[in-house]
């Protein structure tokens, strides 16, 4: 493998793994040796796949070519958990159909308690990866359809879907914020009042 590859896998590797980190939202995996993030065994992965690639196979490039492997791999990694029931070892390979679990939803998500991260985590897997390729990494529509293996079409749909339900689930968590702080005034407004009237019968009781 020549250095330029090694250099180029170098340079990538951040944004690897910022996509991924995003896309399985803190779950881990372990190996039969040692216990990993499972976003950084899917660049691990991608990487290795990366420094192997005959490029004539993906026209546009290295980069999207390892973005499709971890996409590739975490798909088939929920797909094989889907149906054993089971987490799975962690161990992912690169032979996932395409759209084996498009519309699958992201089961073993850490929550964040930002609103806005906790909606992103909760969309369908697919339209996840559509939002997070274009949205997070600056993909072109057509590199994402690359990665993705949809069309246009598709991945518009992907992406309206992806807001609208963001959008639905940002006013519901703003609403939820909005009651409880309210509710907290309303409980310190009824303490402060308590305890004046419990300050003046004492001071009469004296």
């Amino acid at each position: 493998m020549t250095v330029k590859r090694r250099d180029e896998l170098e340079k990538l590797t951040p944004a690897l793994r910022r996509f991924a980190h995003a896309l399985t939202a803190g779950e881990q995996a372990t190996t039969n040796s040692q216990s990993l993030g499972l976003a950084d065994l899917l660049v691990h992965n991608a990487l290795q796949r990366g420094l192997d690639l005959q490029m004539g196979r993906w026209p546009n490039g290295l980069r999207l070519f390892l973005y499709g492997s971890i996409v590739a791999a975490n798909r088939q990694r929920l797909q094989g958990d889907a149906n054993s029931h089971a987490p799975n070892s962690g161990v992912v390979n690169d032979h996932a159909a395409p759209h084996a679990i498009a519309s699958a939803a992201i089961s073993h998500s850490v929550r964040s308690n930002l609103p806005i991260v906790a909606a992103v985590q909760s969309l369908p897997l697919q339209e996840r990866e559509a939002l997070l390729l274009t949205g997070l990494e600056h993909l072109t529509h057509s590199e994402t359809c690359e990665v993705l293996r949809i069309t246009q079409p598709e991945l518009l749909t992907c992406l309206v879907h992806a807001r609208q339900r963001i959008s639905a689930q940002m006013g519901t968590a703003l609403r939820l914020a909005r009651a409880s702080r309210d509710g907290a005034n309303h409980d310190a407004s009824t303490h402060r009042v308590s305890s004046g009237t419990t300050s003046r019968h004492l001071r009469v009781v004296k």
